[in-house]
């Protein structure tokens, strides 16, 4: 984490950067927003003082669009579940994986291989290297 101060229009400034394990900033009633920094992303959350319940958001600095995570933490799990329906309907036709497929191999095949052609079918742009030359 790097804190260096500024000065703005002559109004001194604290610039938190590199925040990459997260930080908080706190109201003196005790509500708070947390903040972490991603490549191309700032994750934020507002955890109001005395609530259980924490929202978390992502930023994404290029396009300005700010979407809430759990929609993403949802989406990952239907990933998940469909991962798991197709290595249950392998295993049905007698395809085995080597060795015994982990919560963890699951999470990595919904990851790597499940999510990014959900994510196709749902937004065909995504993933597009047209334009990127």
């Amino acid at each position: 984490m790097k804190i260096t101060i500024t000065e703005e229009g002559g109004v001194p400034v604290l610039v938190i950067g590199e925040v990459f394990s997260g930080a908080f900033i706190e109201t003196s009633e005790g509500n708070r927003m947390g903040f972490c920094l991603r490549d191309d992303t700032v994750e934020f959350s507002i955890i109001p003082k005395g609530s259980n319940e924490t929202r978390w958001y992502r930023a994404n600095m290029q396009t300005l669009e700010v979407v809430e995570m759990r929609v993403e933490e949802d989406f990952r799990k239907k990933a998940l579940d469909l991962t798991n329906e197709i290595i249950e309907e392998l295993e049905r036709h007698h395809i085995k994986f080597e060795g015994k497929l982990t919560h963890t191999g699951r999470d990595v095949m919904a990851q790597m291989i499940v999510e990014p052609f959900l994510r196709k079918l749902v937004d065909p742009g995504v993933g597009s290297t047209e334009g990127n030359e």
